[in-house]
C-alpha cells in the first residue's frame, strides 16, 4: 500500500517543483527583458550638436571620429545644412528658404547616448564637455525627458527585483516544504536504517539523489513550458525573445541551478533533521 502512496506523492513534488521553477523562470525573462527594453530606450534618447556655419568638412570629420571613440555615445550621425532643410520640410510640410531666401538651419550632429550615460547626473557634464568646443554653437537635449526617463526605469527595476526576491523565497519555502514533506512520510524508515547501523550520509544519500532526479525532471518539464511560452510570445505577440539565445541560456541557468541546488540542498538538510531524531520524539514531528 504504501508504494502508490509514496509514487503519487513523487509527481504531486514534481509537479509542485516545476510550477515554481517555471513561475521563477517567467519572471527572471521578464526581468532580463526589462533591462534589455531599458537599455534600448536609454539608446534612442539623442543630443542634437548644432556646428558653426563657418566649420570645414575636416573639423566636421575630426568631430564624429572623437564621437565615435567616445564612451558616451553609442551611435552618431552627421546632418548638413541641405538634410536639415529636407528633415524640416517633410516634418513641417513648408520650406523657410522660400521665404527667407536663404537657408537659416544648421548643420549637426546627432548623438545616441550609450543607455550607462543616459542620466540626469551623467548628461550635464557631457554637455558642458561639449559645448566647450570651439567649433559647436550649442548642444539641444531634453533633460525632462531624460530625467523621467531615468526615473521611470529605475523604479520599474526596483519593482522587479522586489517581485523576483519575494518570488525566490516562495519558491524556496514551497520546494523545500514539499521535499520535508516526502522525507517525513519515511521518517520511520530514516529511523530503522539508523537501528541497524546505516551511517548518517547512507542515509541521506537516497533522499538527495530521488530529489535531484525529481528537480532535473522538474527542469525539463518547466524549460518546456518556458520554451513553448517563449515561441506563443515570439509568433502571436511580437516579442522577439526566440532572437535572444544568449537571454534563453541565462534563464535556463537559473533555473537548472536553483532547482538541483534547492532540491538537493533540501533533502540533505531534511533527512539529516530525521535522523537526528529519537523515536518518541518522531511521533510528534
Amino acid at each position: 500500500m504504501s508504494k502508490p502512496r509514496f509514487t503519487n506523492l513523487y509527481i504531486t513534488t514534481t509537479l509542485s517543483v516545476t510550477l515554481v521553477l517555471f513561475m521563477l523562470g517567467l519572471f527572471t525573462t521578464l526581468l532580463l527583458l526589462s533591462e534589455r527594453v531599458s537599455r534600448n530606450l536609454k539608446e534612442n534618447v539623442t543630443m542634437s550638436v548644432v556646428l558653426n556655419d563657418s566649420v570645414t568638412s575636416g573639423e566636421v570629420q575630426r568631430l564624429i571620429n572623437l564621437f565615435q571613440g567616445a564612451k558616451y555615445v553609442s551611435q552618431c550621425r552627421y546632418v548638413s545644412k541641405d538634410d536639415a532643410l529636407r528633415e524640416h520640410i517633410d516634418r513641417l510640410g513648408e520650406n523657410p528658404e522660400t521665404f527667407l531666401g536663404y537657408n537659416p538651419l544648421s548643420a549637426s550632429i546627432e548623438i545616441n547616448l550609450s543607455s550607462q550615460y543616459a542620466s540626469t547626473d551623467s548628461v550635464a557634464p557631457i554637455v558642458a564637455k561639449i559645448e566647450a568646443i570651439p567649433i559647436v554653437d550649442e548642444v539641444i537635449y531634453q533633460p525632462d525627458v531624460i530625467s523621467k526617463l531615468d526615473k521611470n526605469i529605475r523604479v520599474l527595476t526596483i519593482v522587479f527585483i522586489a517581485v523576483m526576491v519575494v518570488l525566490a523565497l516562495i519558491a524556496v519555502v514551497l520546494i523545500n516544504s514539499t521535499i520535508r514533506l516526502g522525507v517525513y512520510s519515511r521518517r520511520f524508515l530514516i529511523h530503522t536504517m539508523s537501528l541497524v547501523g546505516a551511517t548518517s550520509w547512507k542515509i541521506r544519500a537516497p533522499f538527495v539523489r530521488q530529489n535531484l532526479l525529481i528537480g532535473l525532471i522538474s527542469t525539463v518539464i518547466a524549460l518546456i513550458l518556458l520554451g513553448a511560452t517563449a515561441y506563443y510570445a515570439n509568433n502571436r505577440l511580437g516579442f522577439p525573445i526566440l532572437n535572444d539565445p544568449m537571454l534563453m541560456l541565462t534563464v535556463a541557468g537559473v533555473v537548472v541551478v536553483f532547482a538541483l541546488l534547492l532540491t538537493g540542498l533540501s533533502a540533505n538538510a531534511s533527512a539529516a533533521h530525521f535522523v537526528k531524531m529519537k523515536y518518541d520524539d518522531l511521533f510528534y514531528a
